[in-house]
């Protein structure tokens, strides 16, 4: 039976000398075939701040999660 996990990732933009706050949001879907155990992830929420004048790709965080077979 296929596992299927959900991530919802959420985007805030705020302008504090506006006072004005933007959201936007989206759901990524992970469809795992092939797994009897599921994995177990190292935190609940994963949140990271990314500077709008960075220009150059940036990896905002990283997800680490582990299974019963011990595999990362």
């Amino acid at each position: 039976m296929p596992l299927h996990l959900s991530l919802k990732i959420v985007a805030i933009a705020t302008r504090t000398e506006l006072q004005i706050t933007q959201t936007a949001s989206a759901t990524v879907t992970i469809n795992i075939l092939r797994n009897q155990k599921p994995p177990v992830f190292t935190q609940d929420v994963y949140e990271a701040t990314i500077s709008e004048k960075d220009i150059q790709p940036v990896i905002a965080t990283t997800v680490l999660a582990t299974d019963r077979d011990g595999v990362r």
